[in-house]
């Protein structure tokens, strides 16, 4: 399909959102019972839908000895195989896309490229227009995404025009660190005084030290909504501090958009528990409450290209409690990023960069702009920073002494450089490890 027509078509099924969009009001109150009720009524007709249909998902329903009417519960589901990005990219399209469907007419995305892969994948025009709804949902929890703000989002998400026009329009900070970009934001945020941005922690992080260089006055946001990369409570406290602002973490992904997000309580994030099944494994099996795993996601809604028991391979730790906001939709309790961006210890335990960004960048915010640990044994860390001053040097000492009392007898190198690699879905990653991604196997 064109990109004309793709567009035209899309705006014309856009009554799609907004009758969703009022469902999804409707059953955020539902009790957790009941939102349990609701997934499973939906679980079973995708099984069935893609045992008949999806070659890949015929064979691991094979392969498990299993027919779509043997799921039950929702823990039945975990009898079928955990599937990877690596596995669909090997069989996409000809085994992942519904035989039912025709490609055609589908909207093809593909992954970021964070880790270097690509990934293709598919979506027909009633799954955009429910993960849109899905997105307004949460946004309408802050009280002023509207009817307004999400006809925009839904118009801009198909028109032909630069990513940088639709960012503008939108209010997101796609921001590339140069000293051009964050001048131009800092001058547009002045002008047009926006109520809200949404982007990347470190690109907030860095539009918040240019102002206070070039002696801006501060601007105060109502909310930042903070996406794309892991937010460090050190980033959120600088954040709050620089803007004026309250920030709530989204989390999703681009192959299954809008997954979880913090509502005005701080509680935890809400799953969009009506769309998706989210489970956290360690090799294999599900671990118990408060445990860090590996997120497996179910998308309940893409009927196109399903995805039925995906490792996105981010951890994250789940939680029994409910929100006191009132909403029955589960709650995930911390989002710690990609498993390889954690840091195993030589004990075998893993430990989070937020630790040192407490260290290396909000301990003295005046002699570091960036930094990035790389992790290729357990035996032995190099950080590269790239330093704002002199002073560096004088800060490496306490640096090593904290990563010691953390971590234990590993070797750390430093390397202070010119500039750190952006991959271009634009996602700094602060971590990059070889070694913690193998606890999870």
């Amino acid at each position: 399909m064109s990109t004309s027509v793709e567009y035209v078509y899309s705006l014309v099924r856009g009554w799609e959102v907004f009758k969703h969009l009022r469902q999804l009001e409707k059953t955020q109150w539902l009790s957790f019972k009941e939102v349990q009720q609701l997934q499973l009524k939906k679980l079973r007709a995708l099984a069935r839908h893609a045992y008949d249909n999806v070659p890949l998902y015929h064979r691991n329903f094979e392969q498990a000895g299993l027919r779509p009417e043997d799921i039950r519960t929702l823990e039945d589901v975990q009898k079928l195989p955990i599937v990877t990005k690596e596995e669909l990219k090997a069989y996409t399209p000809n085994k992942t896309v519904a035989v039912n469907y025709d490609i055609r007419t589908l909207v093809k995305g593909q992954t970021g490229g964070t880790t270097g892969k690509y990934f293709a994948y598919y979506k027909d025009a009633r799954t955009i227009s429910h993960e849109l709804a899905a997105l307004h949902r949460f946004r309408s929890w802050y009280g002023f995404f509207g009817f307004k703000q999400t006809f925009l989002r839904l118009f801009l998400y198909y028109a032909p025009w630069s990513k940088e026009f639709k960012s503008f329009l939108m209010g997101w900070l796609v921001c590339d660190r140069s000293q051009l970009t964050l001048h131009r934001y800092s001058q547009w945020i002045e002008r047009f005084c926006p109520r809200s941005l949404e982007g990347s922690p470190s690109a907030f992080y860095a539009l918040a030290k240019f102002i206070e260089r070039a002696g801006l006055a501060k601007q105060s946001l109502r909310v930042v909504l903070s996406t794309s990369e892991t937010l460090f409570d050190t980033h959120k406290q600088a954040i709050e501090s620089a803007f004026n602002c309250r920030v709530f973490n989204h989390y999703g992904c681009n192959e299954i958009s809008t997954i979880a997000q913090e509502c005005e309580e701080h509680t935890g994030l809400h799953i969009n528990a009506e769309d998706r099944i989210v489970e956290f494994v360690k090799g294999g099996e599900v671990v118990s409450t408060g445990e860090a795993g590996e997120m497996v996601i179910t998308d309940l809604e893409n009927y196109a290209m399903p995805f039925i028991r995906y490792n996105i391979k981010d951890v994250g730790v789940s939680m029994d409690d409910l929100c006191s906001c009132g909403r029955g939709l589960p709650l995930i309790r911390e989002v710690d990023g990609r498993s390889s961006d954690l840091l195993a210890t030589p004990s075998g335990d893993l430990a989070s960069g937020d630790f040192l960004a407490q260290f290396i960048v909000f301990r003295d915010q005046r002699w570091t702009q960036q930094f990035q640990i790389v992790q290729p044994s357990w035996k032995e860390l190099l950080i590269r920073i790239l330093k704002d001053s002199e002073s560096a040097t004088e800060n490496l000492e306490f640096i090593l002494r904290k990563i010691r009392e953390q971590l234990g007898g590993v070797k750390v190198m430093t390397e202070f450089v010119e500039s750190i690699f952006v991959p271009p879905s634009g996602k700094h990653r602060f971590v990059l490890s070889e070694e913690s991604p193998k606890s999870f196997d």
